[in-house]
């Protein structure tokens, strides 16, 4: 129904119906001091309140901000939208990542052993299954083949180079695939300020931090 006045208080009621006996989590547990904890109360409300500017916020609490992508210097990055994490992820690979002598160039993109690649279309045959989101570890590469190693069940996977096209590079993600994660290194968040995003997606992105130091922003200009 797209005229309920409050979207969120109506999927509250909904829940409540279904399930009588609920926890409410109120204390951000990632988080490793004190200061941010107590920090991260007043963020929340402001962060939701959507009559505060989200960038002011943001200065407003101390956590640092770029307009440049040359000032880019995390390896890991959370994006709302999927062609800005193509971007992020070949300036990453381009200039951050330290290669080695060899390589086997594929569609613009540099690929060697000991990459991790992530799979982003799932594939299955006779012989094997690939998992969207799951991460693979190039084994062995050369100009025809790839050898993907999956590192929890140790299950190797031979596969044509051209396959390479299902799998993306890992330094950026969108904010739905790290829902539920805790990034314990310094990551920056993308299209904060960029229309279509709400604000309880700009209050998960940050809460994937376990110390507020370690987040930057992107300021887009827009």
């Amino acid at each position: 129904n797209l005229n309920i006045p409050n979207a969120g208080e109506y999927l509250k009621d909904c829940i409540s119906q279904m399930f009588s006996d609920q926890i409410i989590l109120t204390e951000c547990k990632r988080l490793k001091n004190k200061k941010d904890i107590e920090k991260m109360v007043n963020l929340k409300n402001d962060i939701l309140d959507t009559k505060q500017d989200v960038m002011t916020t943001i200065r407003k609490y101390g956590i640092k901000v770029i307009t440049d992508l040359k000032k880019l210097d995390t390896t890991s990055n959370i994006c709302f939208f999927n062609f800005r994490c193509n971007t992020i992820n070949s300036i990453v690979h381009n200039t951050l990542i330290e290669k080695p002598k060899q390589t086997v160039l594929f569609n613009k993109i540099e690929y060697y052993k000991g990459l991790e690649i992530i799979c982003r279309e799932h594939y299955k045959t006779k012989q094997f299954r690939l998992y969207v989101n799951y991460t693979y570890v190039i084994s062995k590469i050369n100009k025809k083949t790839v050898e993907l190693n999956e590192p929890v069940e140790n299950v190797k996977i031979v596969v044509p180079i051209e396959m390479l096209n299902k799998f993306k590079l890992p330094y950026a993600n969108t904010n739905h695939s790290v829902q539920g994660l805790t990034i314990d290194k310094n990551f920056t968040i993308f299209d904060l300020n960029t229309p279509y995003i709400n604000r309880n997606w700009i209050w998960t992105s940050i809460t994937r931090t376990d110390d507020l130091s370690k987040i930057t922003v992107f300021e887009h200009n827009i």
